[in-house]
């Protein structure tokens, strides 16, 4: 298990790595850098201290977010909070934008549901695409439910 462990944290950084380069070589092979990736495992498993430590090995800046607060911040004054957060990141870069429990913003099938916090997804959804390929800005969203997540975030 240990192995295993390993072998996919290396993973991530790689794929970290790549997004936080901005290299011209990605974009001349015609590949676009990953804008976001999902972490999920049970509480306390260890994924903040993973994109933490991916941050620090990408000498990129991080930037941590609870989702529980940008929900509730959606709420009381809307979706400025998640749009501080993106241009936090973007003013940082190279940065991770790191969103703890990401579920509680794009739960399954919200848009069928016809919730408010709807626009809240589609907000994030819409600030990840404004991510320009080479902007050297990586969200990593963490979440302990991952079968919960709207179908649109994990495209």
């Amino acid at each position: 298990m240990q192995v295993q462990s390993r072998e996919r944290a290396d993973r991530v950084l790689e794929l970290a790595e790549w997004a936080l380069a901005a290299s011209p070589r990605w974009t001349a092979m015609g590949l676009e850098t990953p804008r976001g990736l999902l972490l999920s495992g049970p509480p306390g498993c260890g994924k903040a201290r993973l994109a933490g430590k991916i941050a620090h090995q990408c000498e990129a800046r991080f930037l941590m977010r609870q989702g529980v607060d940008l929900l509730d911040g959606f709420h009381q004054t809307g979706i400025a909070p998640l749009s501080q957060a993106f241009d936090d990141a973007r003013r940082g870069a190279p940065c991770i934008l790191y969103i703890n429990d990401i579920d509680l913003l794009a739960p399954r099938g919200i848009f069928q549901q016809g919730r408010a916090e709807g626009a809240l997804l589609a907000h994030l959804l819409a600030e990840i695409d404004r991510l320009a390929p080479g902007g050297r800005v990586l969200v990593i969203g963490a979440t302990a439910h991952h079968n919960t997540l709207a179908a649109e975030l994990c495209r």
